[in-house]
């Protein structure tokens, strides 16, 4: 694959591994439409938004050496993305929470709900948050609709 853009590159990517834009934006936790923008060029993720594209497509099947190559160049990609491990294997460690001790556990705690979201999904995850505040007797803000 030689292409000549991003958005010709995570799309290629994500029909590569068969997926919908529905399926990516659900498991990378984003609506369809962005997705959809992304793709036409007719918007420019955000740093975070770009590594969690491609935390997904990399977790269906993990990038050539040109496509890394690629990525690499041309990706906005967040300053710490992993490069090294696959998403789908990448530990949940306590040298994390070290490394983010200054701010608490909530680095870790987005770095959790993100990864699950990742692994099962967006709707899914979903239904385990609200299913456990209901079984806790929580109160959570109503759900965005996207």
């Amino acid at each position: 694959m030689s292409p000549a853009s991003v958005p010709e590159f995570l799309k290629a990517l994500r029909l590569q591994r068969e997926l919908t834009q529905t399926e990516l934006a659900s498991r990378a936790g984003m609506s369809n439409t962005t997705v959809s923008g992304i793709e036409l060029g007719d918007h420019r993720p955000h740093r975070g938004t770009t590594g969690r594209l491609l935390d997904v497509l990399r977790a269906q099947k993990e990038l050539s050496r040109s496509e890394m190559s690629f990525a690499k160049k041309n990706l906005n990609l967040p300053d710490d993305y992993l490069w090294d491990v696959p998403n789908t294997k990448r530990p949940l460690t306590w040298e994390f929470i070290d490394d983010h001790s200054d701010q608490g556990l909530q680095p870790w705690i987005t770095h959790c709900v993100r990864e699950l979201t990742l692994q099962l999904g967006q709707e899914a995850m979903l239904d385990l948050i609200l299913t456990t505040a209901r079984a806790k007797g929580l109160s959570i803000p109503e759900v965005p609709s996207v």
